[in-house]
């Protein structure tokens, strides 16, 4: 549905979107819980004929976001974990 449809929305006219980072103005139903816990995500197609696979990642995962995605491509999160867990010996 569209942001501007939430009620009580008072933000900004466009988010990220939670699977591609990318700006949208549009919100999964299901997931968005009012004003204050938006799930922003792209229709199917766009406006300007263009076509987005947001829709469809969410429906086949629907906790997948961006962050997760990322961080499961490169590794940076374990990287960064590991490196807080490394003791630090001052003598």
């Amino acid at each position: 549905m569209p942001l501007s449809q939430v009620v009580d929305y008072k933000g900004g006219k466009q988010q990220r979107c939670m699977i591609c980072n990318e700006l949208c103005s549009w919100v999964c139903a299901r997931c968005t819980k009012g004003p204050c816990k938006l799930f922003p995500l792209h229709p199917p197609v766009s406006q300007s004929k263009r076509k987005f696979g947001c829709l469809v990642a969410h429906r086949r995962d629907p906790t997948d976001t961006y962050r997760k995605t990322v961080e499961a491509v490169s590794g940076i999160s374990k990287k960064s974990k590991h490196m807080r867990r490394v003791p630090v010996v001052t003598v």
